[in-house]
């Protein structure tokens, strides 16, 4: 449902992080700081 688009999953993103912070990132899923129900890492 969500490759075909039925489901936009967008929302859910709470938090996003460059690669660079990634330890940031993985600390920020684990603890849930700031609110973070889904964090994305951005490999560009």
């Amino acid at each position: 449902m969500i490759a075909s688009g039925k489901i936009n999953v967008k929302p859910l993103i709470t938090h996003r992080f460059k690669l660079e912070e990634s330890i940031k990132a993985f600390e920020t899923a684990a603890t849930g700081a700031g609110g973070a129900i889904k964090v994305m890492i951005s490999c560009e």
